[in-house]
């Protein structure tokens, strides 16, 4: 079972084709995009923003045609650069600068919440501080834990160690050639 916290809360923008005749605006409304090939996450993936996506599109009287899928948001963008469709996807894609795309706020989404998951029973100092940091720079939008909490915060003020540092069995196994650690002397 999961634990999921919310780290953003994103508009979305439309991906176009440099010079795509939609680009030609400040905005595009969703059913404009009716007769494009969509570039999407995979299928099955399960991914939140194709499911914004699809509701948006049936809301506008319509199901994207997807041409193209990746699980990769940077090669859905070079799909679009390509030309080969476009992409809707969160606001956040906006820093990626790629020639060939043009990107255009899009009316007719409802915004999508973005979140961290790891497994409710995590045993692991590293997953206790990552997400203790998180919480101490405020990255999370809640207050509060949704799905699970990680009420261990013992290695909040820790230093984040390597998980060898508790495994010398798999040290030795490296053996003298392999050094646990980049620059480290065999021992």
């Amino acid at each position: 079972s999961l634990a999921l916290r919310p780290i953003a809360r994103e508009e979305f923008v439309v991906a176009l084709p440099a010079g795509h005749r939609l680009a030609a605006g400040e905005s595009v409304a969703i059913g404009e995009l009716r007769a494009e090939d969509f570039i999407m996450y995979t299928a099955g993936s399960r991914s939140v923003v194709n499911d914004a996506v699809i509701r948006a599109c049936l809301a506008a009287g319509f199901h994207p045609q997807v041409a193209h899928e990746s699980s990769k948001t940077s090669t859905q963008l070079s799909l679009v650069a390509a030309g080969l469709g476009v992409a809707v996807l969160p606001e956040s894609v906006r820093s990626i600068a790629l020639d060939g795309v043009q990107y255009r706020a899009i009316s007719g989404t409802e915004p999508v919440e973005l979140g961290l998951s790891w497994r409710r029973n995590e045993d692991s100092p590293l997953v206790d501080s990552f997400l203790a940091m998180l919480e101490d720079n405020n990255i999370f939008i809640d207050s509060t834990h949704a799905g699970g909490s990680r009420e261990n915060h013992s290695h909040r003020g820790d230093p984040v160690r390597h998980p060898l540092h508790k495994a010398p069995a798999l040290r030795e196994r490296r053996g003298p050639q392999c050094p646990a650690r980049p620059g480290a002397r065999p021992q």
